[in-house]
């Protein structure tokens, strides 16, 4: 069976720029082996201090609906655990993604982080 290659993008609640240092790494390492155990392949991966950017290969029995809320759950639910200081936001994530299978622009994504709200 073939797979589809999508690209996703999702910021922090409240576009906090939580995501550095060792909360990034073990961010970069929790989304590696996620992926690696559902069989899905990592392309890219860029985490940023407010929003992450990653394009990966996946059957076309899983939606890009189920990859983010698996993605999105394992990390905030490791991640607080590890760093309690990420308790302070009422959650890790916004509940918007962007994800497309189309190649998409630069100026696309940084419109779609921009447009997220601050509160």
């Amino acid at each position: 069976m073939g797979s589809l290659k999508y690209l996703f993008v999702w910021t922090t609640k409240r576009k906090k720029p939580v995501l550095v240092n060792e909360i990034k790494n073990r961010l970069e390492e929790i989304i590696t082996e996620t992926l690696k155990n559902k069989n899905m392949k990592l392309h890219t991966l860029e985490v940023h201090p407010n929003h992450i950017r990653l394009c990966l290969s996946a059957t076309p029995g899983i939606s890009p609906h189920q990859i983010t809320r698996i993605l999105k759950s394992k990390t905030s639910r490791t991640l607080r655990t590890e760093f309690p200081e990420l308790l302070k936001l009422p959650s890790l994530w916004t509940r918007k993604y962007l994800a497309t299978t189309e190649k998409i622009h630069e100026d696309a994504v940084r419109k779609y982080i921009e447009k997220q709200p601050k509160n």
